[in-house]
């Protein structure tokens, strides 16, 4: 703490708090990524497979998994994503952690962790249910050990010999 030593006796204390604050304001307050949002809330709807709307404080939150891209409800599989993730997560109490603050009025992407532990993202991947987002996760090596096992197991939509991945669904394949 040499740095300091010139500084006036009263002007010392303070001075350290303030550098502290700011520096924890950088690392947990704002500055980037870290603006992420969380909150805790109760799953009340499941509108497709990778899409959860959570109350949190009498707020309905839309929230798709930012990790996974599960097969929309009108092509094969999709409500079987959609019924498995219900099982889940219907009900439930959960922690969602996003990389931009909170907004009630536009779906956002999240990692979901339920109160049990079960990350949504893993469990759609392991019942062979969802896509790893490659763009969203680059380089997830759980994420694709997760959709490796559900391919070679032909766990879900990997019963297909070519199942159709949601985004080229979405383009009218």
């Amino acid at each position: 703490m040499n740095w300091i030593v010139g500084l006036p006796l009263h002007c010392r204390p303070a001075f350290v708090c303030h550098l502290l604050l700011f520096a924890l304001f950088v690392l947990f307050g704002g500055v980037g990524p870290s603006l992420a949002g969380e909150l805790e809330g109760i799953v009340i709807g499941v509108p497709e497979g990778d899409a959860f709307e959570v109350l949190h404080e009498s707020t309905v939150f839309l929230f798709r998994l930012q990790d996974v891209d599960a097969p929309e409800i009108s092509q094969p599989y999709g409500r079987d994503a959609q019924v498995f993730a219900e099982s889940l997560a219907l009900g439930k109490r959960a922690r969602v952690f996003t990389a931009a603050p909170l907004r009630p009025d536009t779906a956002q992407n999240g990692i979901i962790i339920l109160d049990s532990g079960l990350n949504l993202s893993h469990e759609l991947l392991k019942a062979g249910l969802a896509w790893w987002d490659r763009k969203a996760a680059p380089g997830n090596d759980s994420l694709w050990k997760l959709e490796r096992e559900a391919r070679t197991e032909h766990r879900g939509l990997w019963e297909d010999e070519d199942p159709v991945a949601p985004w080229e669904w979405r383009k009218g394949f």
